[in-house]
């Protein structure tokens, strides 16, 4: 319930079992699924495949990260930074992208395979500080 409006969801014994540690009160998961009509109350009913943490949905679903250099162009030390904070965090699936933009040109970079990261709350709130919340953005899929 997001207070605007409620969806019901059903999770059936199989798919209630393997996913019921995360279904606490007040945690924000991701639940992937079959949507269709509620013939009882009219409104609509998503019968539950999949449930992810927060975390889990990012490392399932991102497409790549990236970081707009332009923004933090503030930062002398930039790509030293970023290899820091980058470096505990690799090892993951998730491509990180440079997006860089001058005065005369752009290019959008992605770091080798080497810098595939894990796309973690952690990882996020570590490029946020270092540089700025308007600088890192996650792109879906």
């Amino acid at each position: 319930d997001d207070k605007t409006a409620k969806l019901e969801v059903a999770a059936f014994s199989k798919t209630y079992q393997q996913y019921q540690e995360l279904l606490t009160k007040d945690a924000l998961i991701v639940v992937e699924g079959g949507m269709s009509i509620d013939d009882f109350s009219g409104g609509l009913r998503l019968t539950a495949e999949n449930i992810y943490t927060f975390e889990q949905a990012r490392e399932q679903f991102a497409r790549y990260i990236v970081i707009d250099w332009k923004k933090a162009e503030q930062e002398s030390d930039f790509i030293h930074k970023l290899k820091e904070v980058l470096q505990a965090f690799k090892g993951g699936n998730c491509p990180v992208q440079i997006a860089y933009r001058g005065n005369v040109a752009k290019v959008a970079m992605q770091l080798g395979d080497d810098w595939r990261i894990h796309p973690t709350d952690e990882l996020i709130l570590r490029l946020k500080r270092c540089f700025s919340d308007d600088v890192v953005a996650v792109h879906y899929r």
